[in-house]
């Protein structure tokens, strides 16, 4: 589902019945973008080691995955679609596999977190902390195209990514976690990741009757609710993060 804001963050309008044709995903299209993953040999795990210190600066946090360069390989190798609004990155963090990866970063920064006594609104942040320790990268410097969304065992793999590629990550990651959120494109390209709860304070956007609030996840230091000014003024749009919505 997809809802353009004006500028101040109310809600404008929809695209119209001509705009809605123009990013129809037909069933060939849709293909492109849904992997089938079937291993054809054996795994080349490559281990991934995450470091970074929580919100507070008093502990260290890690993160340490193996994944199976094969599977990275397929991913990459997949065709990717230039328009945002067909539903593409809504798939890309319910893919079983992508899923699974989440699932274990999920479990590891919970289990810590446990360790150390945190709420679920101090884990919620060194998820997020975890998500903006990555490299900024560009995708002309990474993929040498323009515009390239990455599946999160991509960025994962590269241990780097732009906005749209950690704005993915994320927001996998926050629903494995089982919270609610939106994607939130900027005409400008930008991209960052919307999550409904009634904990914070801060920027927000309204969507379906829920407020949800803003997150920043390139650079490191971004609190949820806090947005730019640079996208203050900026139209921009809400994508849903479930497939079935498209």
């Amino acid at each position: 589902m997809l809802v353009q804001l004006c500028a101040c963050g109310t809600v404008k309008d929809a695209f119209g019945k001509e705009d809605r044709e123009e990013t129809k995903v037909t069933k060939e299209h849709k293909d492109l973008k849904t992997p089938n993953y079937v291993p054809g040999k054996e795994p080349d795990y490559v281990t991934k080691e995450f470091n970074w210190k929580t919100n507070d600066g008093q502990h260290k946090m890690n993160v340490t995955l193996e994944i199976d360069k094969n599977m990275y390989d397929y991913f990459r190798s997949l065709k990717r679609s230039l328009t945002p609004f067909d539903g593409h990155m809504a798939l890309y963090i319910t893919e079983e596999n992508n899923l699974a990866i989440l699932e274990d970063i999920a479990g590891q920064i919970k289990s810590r977190c446990e360790e150390l006594g945190y709420d679920d609104r101090r884990t919620l942040m060194e998820v997020i902390n975890f998500v903006q320790s990555l490299d900024y990268v560009l995708d002309s410097d990474s993929r040498d195209v323009e515009d390239y969304s990455k599946y999160p065992i991509e960025t994962l793999y590269d241990e780097s990514g732009d906005c749209e590629d950690t704005s993915i990550l994320l927001a996998g990651l926050a629903k494995a976690m089982g919270y609610d959120v939106i994607y939130i494109w900027y005409l400008s390209g930008h991209m960052a990741v919307g999550i409904y709860t009634d904990d914070y304070d801060g920027k927000y956007f309204e969507y379906e009757g829920r407020n949800y609030f803003y997150i920043e996840t390139t650079g490191e230091g971004w609190e949820i609710g806090e947005e730019p000014e640079f996208n203050a003024v900026e139209v921009k749009y809400i994508l849903s993060t479930d497939p079935e919505d498209y």
